[in-house]
């Protein structure tokens, strides 16, 4: 069988008295896919200890796109569009835990006409059941040795699968150290081991400003429990909880 190469113009042969012409005609290129990542935050307030839920969802730029509209499914209910908009992200905060929705999004042209849409998404956030960390060390209101480096360490959790480590200024709360692992302990400054490439502000983990001599620092652990599996990449929804804050200084 003979395989011809599929090219993106169409010959047109047009014949008359004085012989034939052939004009090219532009075949319209194959619409963009549209992939849509989507991820259920269920994360309970430090201070009030209420739980707040939240869906976020993200897609890629389409071109020609004037407006993405993104629809919404729940179980016994009609889908419906639930926003409409130029950006590439929107946050759903309306379900309650434990509930499921299925989101898909629409790319319109500037005269509304639908130039691609995503395949549909299914996620269900989770009720709060994951405790927070206990047994941290360094305790509260612990000093260190000038030059000392620490290591943060907790307890291990039931039903966490990571946990998330924040370090800021008690003055203005400036970050200054975050970091993801999955193990109960992690050094000061050591490369976070992990963090979700798709949405990094919900966990963001960098590392700021080094330690200050003399000021008062705060760290908590939270502890994620996950759906999905451990791998970043595949989770579609997860649980955080803080522990409480814990106060150091280096150097007095």
């Amino acid at each position: 069988m003979l395989r011809r190469s599929v090219y993106l113009a169409l010959t047109v042969v047009s014949c008359g008295m004085l012989g034939c012409s052939f004009n090219q005609a532009k075949v319209s290129p194959a619409p963009v896919a549209l992939t849509l990542d989507i991820l259920g935050v269920t994360r309970v307030d430090l201070e009030t200890q209420n739980a707040r839920h939240r869906i976020y969802l993200s897609w890629p730029q389409i071109a020609d796109a004037s407006l993405y509209e993104v629809i919404r499914r729940l179980d016994g209910r009609p889908a419906s569009v639930q926003t409409a908009r130029t950006e590439t992200a929107w946050v759903d905060d309306a379900l309650i835990a434990g509930q499921g929705a299925g989101y898909k999004v629409q790319a319109l042209s500037s005269k509304s006409q639908v130039l691609t849409v995503s395949d549909e998404k299914s996620v269900t956030l989770l009720a709060s059941e994951v405790a927070p960390p206990t047994g941290l060390k360094p305790s509260n209101n612990a000093v260190l040795d000038v030059g000392d480096v620490p290591t943060f360490s907790w307890d291990r959790m039931d039903d966490a699968q990571w946990y998330y480590v924040s370090v800021v200024r008690a003055n203005d709360d400036r970050l200054v150290y975050s970091a993801m692992t999955s193990s109960t302990s992690i050094k000061f400054g050591e490369r976070s081991p992990l963090q979700l490439e798709k949405f990094p502000g919900i966990l963001p983990v960098e590392s700021g400003a080094g330690l200050e001599r003399g000021v008062v620092h705060k760290w908590t652990v939270s502890s994620v429990r996950t759906t999905g599996g451990s791998d970043p990449s595949r989770v579609t929804a997860i649980d955080v909880r803080a522990s409480e804050l814990q106060r150091f200084s280096v150097g007095g």
